[in-house]
């Protein structure tokens, strides 16, 4: 007996000794950096943050992405533990699509793997923190003091908490979260984070039910959110943001934060050394006496923003060094001061100041979220019911399978289903309490909220209860006892409602918004209205015709009317015949493009009858047209827009009061002639300005060019192409004293290139010059021996530099060479081997020229705003590695041209982008690859579902799309809006139009000349039936027509074709859109 007791003794000792064991153990939290193959400068800062977490007990991790590298062979200390984890580990346990946005573009990476790890692999710690690469840590102590200050008392810290409590998918990426969670929804950006145990346990817990890691920015706030976890956003995570450019300016005045992205690890390394030599000098001393008198008046409030942020910066710099508890007591001690001066009625400013110093002391956990749905439907009840024997049902498999997958989706469905209810039923009850329907939103600190742009009429207000409180129970946040969450686009003021729709056109306005409910109607037929006809979708301004016949009134709120004949031939004589314009009585710009003389000049003439006659602007307008100029109030047209300058004086003395100029060619000369009769003009595009050769006179007689006009109120010119000499355009800019901004562009034009003489020019006549952009290409021949490169040097004086401060870059390339200004002012590029890695400098390109060979040197974020690009290769050899990890920078990309490729170039290219990309919708392709369409089953059902737009090229008239082809095409792109090609006879037509259900622009080059006489008079007395497919010939469709086709034929004759097109055609294109 007495054995048996000593037996139990030491084993209940041992069962002690462990139990403390394991109760330290747990207390060990981890860091682990995301890194796809560790930098040098990486692991050292990696080093530092080991030696000194060892005596605050955290271990370093670094999880590497790229599994082809040999982790062995990177020298770390036994201080950081290198990780790599297989794809195909990853699958097995269902870590995968963490960072996912659509397609398989990092469909695993260091996310899945490290939450793999810390999730179930390795549950040995109480908190975990992942920090991606390019997360800049000042110095140790900033995660040495944010992790003592909140891991022990909170399951998800996050650098924002953004709400969207009714799960409104139509902004941001919250559509990816439907079927995913109930609401309410949360995201934050996450690229620093860290999870409490029990937090990881319950994102394991999701994934095991779920099959898959939901979009990681929206995933851990809302399942913790869900769960009443402990939420906290400290204030030291603000400065981790998308894409914002951060400078040691900002690092320097808040040097206790961490920042993304900074990807220089260089620059890191120098900021941290003059960071810590500038913490030498710090004050470590702290007081409230200023603060106080600030509270009681006595202080001036001269310069009271200086001494806040004094203020700031100085308890920003030293606040890392303060304890926990002294960082918790700096807190109460700023709620308390901020109490006495709200009872001393001190202003607003200073209380909100010092509340501000309170949280950078010490960040209370977010407020929870009460029950958005209090009496819950029996729909409600039977879905929930539902949802949750789904989950314990797919619990009871082991492993993945057909009857797990089945499961999965069926939850899906379930949860989609409830969250529409849901949301009925939280309108519902807010109707039932009869709550305000004024804009009220009063936000706290840290939370924001999405606006969802649900259609209900039922205005919904939903008030959150946000009270916090430290850890001894006293309330020490005073600021807010209220929240006003609203989320109806309902609310939204009349005033924001019509400037946003000042950006839209009149018929998107009324499709999206007419019979919505009382409010929008009213509001619609009553701001002013935009009317754009050169882009339109045909349901939509066809249901906007009937509105503007049945309701007169709407025509009186129409500002702006834009017309044109360019892709709907008599576009503007039909729309003027059926609506006139004098009921337009509020028309203040009319833009007619294209106009034809006969047909809409007696239309035109209409328009003196306005008692305040609107600017006018034209497009494409020739001297035939003078007569129409005759009865028009010329002194109201302040804006041309014309293709060149007629020889005819009689046109040229109708713009005397010109502001703004385009022209599509011209030479200087005529130029030089039109400046005598527009002496108002202020601003003057050119796309080309050629050179015009006197052939009547020799050498000896040319004489100086001479402008006759003034041009002394010009302010802003822009010359696309210039190919004059620089004797030509200095007499222009001689005459422009007032000019301001100067963009001129040359291609293989020697002369212009000459940094000293526009320096001279620029000193002597452009004393107002503030912008000078400009781009001058040369490309050399084999025995050319001409050079730039001392040239260039010439625009790296100190008047380029330092007066002026104007960037000049030289590009070369192959036997091109390029001098240009930066940032880049013009919207096409050539993306050379030397592209200066500048960000936003390329910001104005929207088209590319993108050779195979230079994709590696492609980054998306010094072109932001390209939507097309053309694809070329300089070389012959097959790589199918070409586009590799750039690939996610054309993600934004809406246009391919991969018509100079070849076959295996092309497929490659076009099978990546229209996998990884989410935009893609049109592409151009050459004629010869069609093949690659034709023979890739994969590459046809990926663009069948993406590609809207289709432009087949070849060589005019030559490599025409026969037939068969043209029959193969249509049954691949299904889906196509707009079709360019060149085929064989006009038969094509009707093929193409029996075909395609969706189409509405179509351009066709035939070899035969169209139409013939049979054709032309059953097009015009029966097209109109084709209602959504007005054509560009010599017929006119009904008004109704609305959906733009251009159709035009070559010069070429081919008589040897026939175009015998029997009635049983002719009645079943017509029997298909009756």
């Amino acid at each position: 007996m007495i054995h048996l007791r000593i037996t139990i003794s030491v084993l209940l000792f041992k069962l002690l000794l462990l139990s403390q064991f394991i109760n330290i153990a747990i207390q060990k939290s981890a860091l682990c950096y995301l890194s796809y193959r560790p930098a040098v400068e990486l692991i050292e800062f990696v080093e530092e943050l080991a030696e000194d977490a060892k005596q605050y007990g955290v271990d370093l991790f670094i999880m590497v992405d790229n599994n082809d590298v040999n982790i062995s062979a990177i020298n770390v200390s036994s201080n950081i533990r290198l990780l790599q984890i297989s794809r195909e580990k990853c699958l097995q346990h269902n870590y995968h699509k963490a960072i996912n946005t659509g397609g398989t573009w990092r469909y695993i990476t260091s996310w899945d793997k490290s939450l793999l790890y810390f999730c179930l692999l390795n549950r040995n710690y109480s908190f975990v923190w992942l920090l991606e690469e390019d997360v800049f840590i000042p110095n140790v102590q900033v995660f040495r003091s944010l992790h003592e200050l909140y891991s022990k008392t909170t399951d998800l810290i996050v650098p924002h908490h953004t709400l969207n409590l009714i799960a409104a998918d139509g902004l941001w990426r919250w559509a990816m979260a439907s079927g995913k969670f109930l609401p309410p929804w949360a995201c934050s950006m996450v690229n620093g984070i860290g999870f409490s145990q029990r937090m990881l346990l319950a994102i394991d817990n999701y994934i095991q039910w779920f099959g898959e890691i939901p979009f990681h920015e929206f995933f851990f706030n809302t399942l913790a959110v869900q769960l009443n976890f402990t939420i906290v956003v400290p204030t030291e995570l603000n400065t981790i943001e998308y894409a914002t450019p951060y400078f040691y300016r900002d690092v320097r005045q808040q040097p206790n934060n961490m920042w993304h992205p900074i990807k220089d690890y260089p620059l890191r390394k120098t900021w941290r050394r003059s960071l810590a030599n500038e913490s030498l000098t710090y004050n470590y001393t702290f007081d409230l006496t200023h603060l106080q008198m600030s509270c009681n008046g006595n202080r001036k409030t001269a310069n009271l923003d200086q001494y806040f942020n004094e203020t700031f910066v100085h308890f920003e710099s030293i606040k890392g060094n303060f304890s926990t508890d002294t960082r918790r007591s700096w807190r109460q001690r700023f709620s308390d001061l901020a109490q006495e001066c709200q009872k001393q009625n001190a202003s607003q400013e200073i209380v909100s100041f010092i509340m501000k110093l309170a949280d950078h002391a010490y960040k209370l956990p977010e407020p929870p979220v009460p029950a958005l749905v209090t009496r819950k439907s029996e729909l409600h009840i039977h879905l929930e019911q539902e949802i949750n024997e789904t989950k314990r049902a797919i619990y009871q498999f082991p492993t993945n399978g057909t009857t797990v997958t089945e499961l999965r989706n069926k939850i899906v469905e379930l949860i989609k289903k409830l969250t529409v209810e849901m949301r009925r039923e939280i309108f519902e009850e807010e109707k039932l309490r009869n709550q305000t329907t004024t804009l009220s939103t009063v936000t706290s600190s840290s939370t924001t909220t999405t606006i969802s742009s649900t259609s209900s009429p039922v205005p919904a207000t939903i008030r959150v209860k946000n009270e916090h409180f430290d850890e001894s129970g006293h309330d020490m946040h005073h600021r807010i006892k209220k929240t006003h969450i609203v989320m109806k686009f309902d609310f939204l003021p009349n005033e924001i409602l019509m400037q946003c729709f000042a950006y839209l056109n009149a018929p998107d306005i009324f499709d999206c918004f007419n019979n919505l409910n009382f409010r929008l109607n009213q509001l619609i037929r009553n701001i002013p209205l935009h009317l754009n006809f050169q882009y339109f979708d045909a349901a939509i301004f066809e249901k906007f015709y009937e509105i503007l016949l049945l309701d007169s009134t709407i025509r009186t709120h129409i500002v702006s009317l834009d017309l044109s004949n360019r892709n709907v031939w008599y576009q503007i004589q039909t729309f003027l015949s059926v609506l006139p314009l004098e009921p337009f009585s509020s028309l203040q710009t009319l833009h007619l493009s294209k106009i034809e003389q006969d047909n809409d000049g007696k239309e035109i003439l209409r328009l003196t009858k306005f008692p305040y006659p609107p600017f006018y602007y034209f497009t494409n307008w020739s001297e035939e047209y003078n007569t129409i100029f005759t009865s028009l109030s010329i002194d109201t047209i302040h804006t041309l827009s014309i293709s060149t300058i007629p020889s005819d004086l009689v046109f040229i003395l109708q713009f005397p009061s010109i502001i703004n100029l385009t022209i599509s060619y011209c030479s200087l000369k005529d130029l030089s002639r039109f400046f005598t009769y527009i002496p108002k003009l202020e601003s003057l595009e050119i796309n080309v300005i050629f050179r015009e050769d006197d052939d009547d006179e020799d050498d000896a007689t040319i004489k100086p060019f001479v402008i006759d006009g003034s041009v002394i109120h010009l302010k802003q010119l822009q010359i696309n192409i210039f190919e004059g000499e620089f004797d030509e355009l200095e007499a222009l800019l001689n005459q422009s004293k007032n000019l301001q901004s100067l963009t001129i562009s040359t291609i293989d034009n020697f002369d212009i290139i000459n940094a000293d003489r526009w320096q001279q020019l620029i000193t002597s006549s452009l004393p107002c010059l503030r912008r000078f952009n400009f781009r001058f290409l040369v490309t050399y021949i084999d025995d050319d021996d001409l050079t730039i490169d001392g040239t260039f040097e010439q625009f790296q004086s100190d008047f380029w530099r330092h007066q002026h401060n104007w960037c000049i870059v030289c590009e070369s390339y192959g036997n091109q060479t390029s001098i240009y200004s930066m940032p880049y002012a013009f919207t096409r590029y050539t993306l050379q081997s030397t592209c200066q890695k500048a960000a936003n400098r390329y910001g104005k390109v929207t088209d590319l020229t993108l050779y195979l060979e230079q994709v590696v040197n492609f980054d998306g974020h010094q072109f932001p705003n390209v939507k097309s690009i053309k694809f070329e290769s300089l070389f012959d050899e097959q790589n199918d590695e070409y586009l590799g990890k750039s690939v996610q920078y054309l993600t934004r990309t809406t246009h391919v041209d991969v018509s100079s490729l070849d076959e295996h170039k092309a497929r490659n290219v076009l099978s990546r982008l229209a996998t990884e990309t989410s935009k893609l919708v049109s592409i151009k392709i050459h004629r010869n690859l069609l093949a690659v369409l034709f023979d890739n089953e994969k590459l046809r059902e990926l663009l069948k579902k993406i590609i809207r737009k289709l432009n087949i090229v070849g060589i005019h008239g030559t490599q025409l799309i026969k037939h068969h082809e043209l029959k193969i095409i249509c049954k691949m792109f299904t889906n196509i809006e707009e079709f360019t090609c060149d085929v064989l006879d006009t038969t094509s037509l009707f093929q193409i139009l029996l075909a395609l259900s969706t189409l509405s622009n179509m351009k066709l080059c035939c070899l035969t000349s169209f139409p013939s006489v049979r054709r032309s008079y059953w097009l015009k007395n029966y097209g109109r039936k084709l209602k959504k497919y007005p054509f560009t010939i010599n017929f006119l469709c009904d008004y109704s027509c609305y959906t733009e086709i251009g159709i035009y034929s070559s010069d070429h004759e081919n008589n040897d074709v026939h175009e015998d097109i029997s009635d049983d055609m002719f009645l079943a294109i017509l029997r298909k859109f009756e």
